[in-house]
């Protein structure tokens, strides 16, 4: 993401957020390196509870750190394997490190018979983790209307349409298409139309018709400003190469760093940071420093699970200028 677009955006950042600890220009501006970055996540994977935990050992699985993460989930699982919804988080992470397939399906079928259990209380929980290890509980022949059996709609059947997206190439398309009509609707609840922007980030970049119809929504839609902040990641996450030059894409991103400047917002922040571990380039690493250094002594558990957020994406940057060099 070029910083050319940021530059004014990250002053503004460096002399304005506000984590209630005034601190000073020079820890700001602070260099993180990698080594920074990975003790972070190794630190919050090791001495934080529960989810915290799960999204540090992720990060560390998805920016190729993955040593040590077994065998802390292995424990985890000894320890809390019956513990709920937590142990829907726990065998999520050994599913992805295993690397033979039998040992793979043993977590794997954890998770599905959490969701077969009907009087269970984490087949929510596990809907959701199957269909973001992209494992459908459907087989290629069922059907749409199948999953959305009548037209209310709650956390519970968004993911469930998600998880069917995985069932069948066909379906796949079927899914991204009703979920973008889902996300823009005007009738559907805000909790619903973020689930729905999310899963479709999740689920890979869009064609360019769907893709602008989501971008102009994400920048028309102002009534509620989480719904916004939402669609305008997803949009940018799932621009094509071709739509990433396009001037609705720079809107797009600008508009997304505006609405962050606007107030202090543990979940927007999420979004940003997001948006950079997944679009950002070394351009954008100072921002990233100074967020970092900005919360990195702030204890409450959505703000320590914010500064994984901004270690994952310094580390996804470096990874990407690495690769880059050797291209």
């Amino acid at each position: 993401m070029s910083g050319k677009y940021f530059i004014i955006i990250f002053l503004f950042v460096v002399f304005t957020i506000d984590c209630n600890m005034n601190p000073r220009q020079n820890i700001l501006l602070e260099h993180v390196s990698e080594e920074d970055a990975i003790a972070l996540l190794r630190n919050n994977m090791q001495n934080q509870k529960e989810w915290i935990k799960v999204h540090a050992a992720e990060f560390l699985l998805w920016s190729g750190h993955q040593k040590g993460v077994s065998e802390i989930f292995l424990n985890e699982e000894k320890n809390f394997g019956t513990q709920s919804p937590y142990r829907i988080g726990i065998w999520r992470i050994l599913a992805q490190t295993e690397t033979e397939q039998e040992k793979k399906d043993i977590w794997i079928d954890k998770i599905i018979n959490a969701f077969l259990d009907e009087k269970g209380s984490d087949r929510l929980h596990a809907i959701e983790t199957l269909a973001k290890l992209k494992i459908s509980v459907f087989d290629a022949n069922s059907k749409l209307t199948d999953i959305l059996i009548t037209d209310t709609l709650d956390s519970f059947a968004v993911y469930k349409l998600w998880n069917f997206a995985y069932s069948s190439e066909e379906n796949f398309w079927l899914v991204q298409d009703r979920l973008l009509k889902i996300a823009i609707s005007e009738d559907r609840s805000p909790l619903v139309k973020i689930i729905s922007a999310y899963t479709l980030k999740k689920m890979g970049v869009m064609d360019g018709t769907a893709w602008r119809t989501l971008a102009e929504t994400a920048l028309s839609t102002s009534s509620d400003l989480s719904v916004q902040v939402v669609l305008l990641n997803t949009a940018i996450v799932t621009a094509n190469q071709e739509m990433a030059q396009t001037a609705l894409y720079v809107r797009a991103v600008k508009e997304l760093f505006h609405l962050n400047e606007k107030e202090y917002n543990n979940n927007f922040k999420m979004s940003l940071l997001d948006t950079l571990a997944e679009k950002g380039d070394k351009e954008d690493l100072e921002l990233l420093y100074s967020i970092f250094n900005t919360i990195k002594t702030v204890e409450d558990a959505a703000t320590v699970d914010l500064l994984s957020s901004c270690a994952y994406a310094i580390l996804m940057i470096e990874k990407k200028n690495k690769t880059s060099k050797t291209v």
